[in-house]
């Protein structure tokens, strides 16, 4: 099946609101029967479509709560959380069987969300990046969020990386880890207007049968001493909450 991203959308009025498109496969591939137009108007989703929200800006599946059925992330990385514009959000819809996606037990996610870490604050663009993969052994995917413009005190922009675990309820917010740049090697550290976060993809790049997370920068005054970059952080052991399972 294939989702397409569609977060320039006007939704109701509302410009670059967003929207995601879900075509579904059959024996002839591609076909319009039973496709879906989903936003954060569409009945029982979270969140509510408006200007600027950039409704599926970023897209990831997996399952997130085994049931062998996959599941869609949709980045908002414009959401407004309260006052705080652009904070960012990810609305997740799961799947049934033989039925697609459904809105029943959809979750919306920001850093202000119940016992989620950190806290949401203006220009944060959490959900700016998703990825999804196997990152703790446990049968479950989990979900990779970058919030690249995620401040640490006076280190502004220098961004973020949140891995949400899967389980079969789905995607939890008890064990949940955030990651930035001062976790490696990197020249400098954690430095300012680096966008650690700004992509994000995962993959097993050393056939050891662990998935890994490479992670992109992209410094906003590129020089020969702060320059794009990615960095592969490769999972080492089976930690159940992923906690020094990076090196």
């Amino acid at each position: 099946d294939l989702a397409i991203d569609v977060p320039g959308d006007r939704v109701d009025g509302l410009s670059d609101a967003g929207s995601v498109n879900v075509i579904y496969g059959g024996n002839d591939g591609l076909g319009a029967t039973g496709n879906q137009l989903w936003n954060q108007n569409s009945p029982d989703i979270g969140g509510g479509s408006e200007a600027g929200d950039r409704f599926g800006s970023s897209l990831a599946v997996g399952d997130f709560n085994g049931d062998g059925v996959d599941d869609l992330a949709i980045g908002v990385y414009g959401e407004a959380i309260g006052s705080d514009g652009t904070a960012g959000a990810v609305n997740i819809i799961y799947g049934e069987s033989g039925q697609g996606l459904v809105s029943s037990g959809n979750q919306f996610i920001s850093q202000a969300t119940s016992g989620f870490l950190g806290a949401a604050e203006p220009g944060d663009q959490f959900g700016f990046s998703l990825a999804t993969g196997r990152l703790n052994n446990d049968g479950y995917h989990d979900l990779a969020i970058g919030a690249p413009s995620e401040d640490f005190d006076a280190v502004v922009n220098a961004g973020a990386v949140y891995i949400v675990h899967g389980s079969s309820s789905g995607l939890q917010f008890n064990d949940e880890y955030i990651i930035s740049e001062s976790y490696f090697s990197v020249p400098g550290g954690r430095r300012a207007n680096r966008f650690f976060g700004s992509s994000l993809t995962i993959s097993d790049f050393d056939n050891d049968n662990k998935h890994d997370l490479a992670i992109g920068t992209r410094p906003s005054a590129p020089s020969s001493s702060n320059d794009y970059a990615v960095i592969v952080a490769y999972r080492i052991n089976h930690d159940p909450i992923f906690k020094n399972g990076f090196e």
